[in-house]
């Protein structure tokens, strides 16, 4: 039994240590944290935002342009905002969603404007 119950604590550790300690929104870019590394993330940067569930848990993928300290993948487990815990629906991931495509649909538009022609 002692030996089930270790072998369970580390594969669940295996599993967990990819995710973000923290994911914080500040201006236009995401302040990571993970197991003593941090890096702020451009919303810019990030190319999509989806949600899965394993394990019975809800978390969120970020993938990411280009490399960062943590890889071309930024994965978190979002704070619940449903009675069901982590499975019932989280916000952050809508939200993060639409910043991104907001910010993106920005992007175009500024670089179709320095595009045309002035006269």
């Amino acid at each position: 039994m002692l030996g089930l119950l270790t072998l369970n604590s580390v594969a669940w550790w295996l599993y967990a240590r990819r995710f973000a300690d923290s994911v914080e929104e500040v201006g236009d870019a995401l302040r990571v944290r993970r197991r003593g590394l941090e890096e702020l993330i451009p919303i810019s940067d990030i190319a999509k935002v989806s949600e899965q569930i394993e394990w019975r848990t809800r978390k969120v993928v970020l993938s990411l342009r280009g490399s960062s300290k943590f890889g071309r993948r930024v994965e978190f487990f979002p704070k619940p905002n449903s009675p069901f815990g982590s499975l019932g629906g989280s916000d952050v991931s809508r939200a993060l969603r639409e910043r991104v495509a907001m910010t993106a649909a920005l992007g175009a538009i500024a670089s179709a404007g320095a595009r045309s022609p002035s006269g």
